[in-house]
């Protein structure tokens, strides 16, 4: 029982495919990185977007609607009033 060797068979084995396939998986792996760096730096520009300019904008508009609301308030008007009636007696 015993398994008779008598030649060599050659394989079909060639390097060109693997290094097809090895420049293929760089270039799979550096357009992966590309569109991971891409997606970051559009998502960071739009955190920048929102976080500075959308947000301070809008605590820009609630400070003056606030403030036109204090100045245009009653007491103030009243105080305002006295003030420049005391003054200007």
């Amino acid at each position: 029982m015993g398994f008779d060797l008598t030649g060599y068979e050659e394989d079909s084995m060639d390097i060109m495919p693997i290094v097809i396939y090895s420049i293929l998986g760089l270039l799979a792996v550096a357009l992966v990185i590309f569109a991971i760096y891409f997606y970051m730096f559009l998502l960071d520009e739009k955190f920048t977007q929102e976080m500075f300019l959308e947000r301070d904008t809008k605590q820009t508009l609630d400070y003056n609607k606030a403030k036109v609301m204090f100045l245009e308030s009653n007491e103030l008007e009243r105080g305002m009033e006295k003030a420049l009636n005391r003054y200007n007696d």
